[in-house]
């Protein structure tokens, strides 16, 4: 895999190549300060035939294109690598999520929790920190113990899909900031 990359003052553009089995692709992506990140992916059959394929868009909808098809799932480790060179934002798993989701889910991650001790450690209100949980049970990054405990009182802790996320999560900045405040608890 090759990667070259290019930054400006205001934008940034790389492009990675790599030849697969029956395929060559090239990725380039540009980023710029008021439009965002935009990718094209060309993949171009070797076996001599001028059949080719091109896909264009955001981080979020070309990886979507790329892994809901077979053969083209190869690819994705291509473009990865092009993004994190133009230090594509839109790449952070941490992206969807509001600073408070990340600091209930790193607080949950080191041990069990309640609603009340969150909200008492975030200063926020039982009801905020409630709703901030539940979309991380929705999500199923938390689970609730089901005893027979008022909701306030009962314990979340973390999911094996939870653990799993957030392994991925330790490398992200709002993630390890949240971490740190969530340590203190």
């Amino acid at each position: 895999m090759e990667i070259m990359s290019k930054k400006k003052l205001f934008s940034s553009c790389a492009v990675g190549t790599e030849r697969l089995d029956s395929v060559e692709c090239t990725v380039t992506a540009r980023r710029r300060p008021l439009s965002g990140s935009s990718y094209e992916v060309l993949l171009e059959r070797i076996d001599g035939d001028d059949e080719y394929r091109l896909i264009k868009g955001s981080y979020p909808q070309v990886l979507g294109m790329l892994t809901s098809e077979a053969d083209t799932k190869e690819v994705v480790p291509v473009l990865m690598k092009v993004a994190e060179a133009i230090q594509d934002p839109e790449m952070s798993l941490a992206r969807g999520f509001a600073d408070g989701h990340l600091y209930c889910l790193a607080a949950i991650s080191a041990g069990p929790k309640n609603v009340r001790m969150l909200a008492t450690a975030m200063k926020k209100s039982y009801n905020r920190v409630r709703k901030l949980t539940l979309r991380l049970r929705r999500e199923g990054l938390v689970r609730r113990a089901d005893d027979d405990l008022p909701e306030y009182d009962r314990l979340l802790s973390i999911s094996e899909a939870g653990k799993k996320f957030v392994e991925l999560l330790r490398e992200d900045k709002r993630f390890m900031d949240a971490e740190e405040k969530a340590s203190r608890l």
